[in-house]
């Protein structure tokens, strides 16, 4: 009688790790349709010297952010459009817009090779690879935002603030004008 109460709980024993190994896989599942449904949206400001964090349309994390000292910063918008090929970062792609500056002559702007800095009547505007580099997050802050990349996201590194138009049930709004 021992043995077959030892052979029905070795079965229970295995149909509940079985059942469990069932639950994660329905749980990654699920976050994994989650994370399709609303990537994230951070904006770091270096007006406000901080980072927001947004999921959907809704606020999931604030903190402080050290910008270097240096030329303006401009309006950098980056969207992570998929895994690379290590399988581990995301490839991104970027729109910049430089911060206002007074009016330049046509004939004195220059310009140099695409990812170069461009200096136009004697200010200098950060690249979108440079923006990255002029600022840092905290530690906890940065974990908590790499938990949460996936294809997707988007980052705005601006020289502005969130505008008083962004809100419940919209995304950043940065008005560079």
């Amino acid at each position: 009688k021992q043995a077959a109460l030892d052979q029905e709980a070795a079965e229970a024993a295995a149909a509940a790790a079985q059942a469990e190994d069932a639950r994660r896989g329905v749980e990654a599942a699920v976050r994994d349709w989650e994370r399709a449904a609303e990537p994230i949206s951070i904006l770091v400001s270096r007006k406000a010297g901080r980072v927001f964090v947004r999921q959907g349309s809704t606020p999931i994390h604030e903190a402080p952010v050290r910008v270097l000292d240096g030329p303006p910063l401009g309006t950098h918008v980056y969207l992570a459009m998929a895994a690379a090929e290590d399988g581990v970062s995301l490839r991104w792609v970027s729109v910049s817009l430089p911060s206002r500056a007074p009016q330049a002559h046509p004939l004195r702007e220059a310009r140099g090779p695409p990812g170069s800095t461009n200096v136009v009547a004697g200010h200098q505007h950060e690249t979108a690879l440079g923006a990255l580099a002029r600022f840092a997050l905290p530690e906890e802050t940065a974990r908590f935002i790499a938990d949460r990349l996936w294809p997707g996201a988007t980052l705005i590194v601006s020289d502005y603030g969130a505008s008083g138009e962004t809100g419940i049930g919209t995304d950043f709004i940065v008005i560079t004008r």
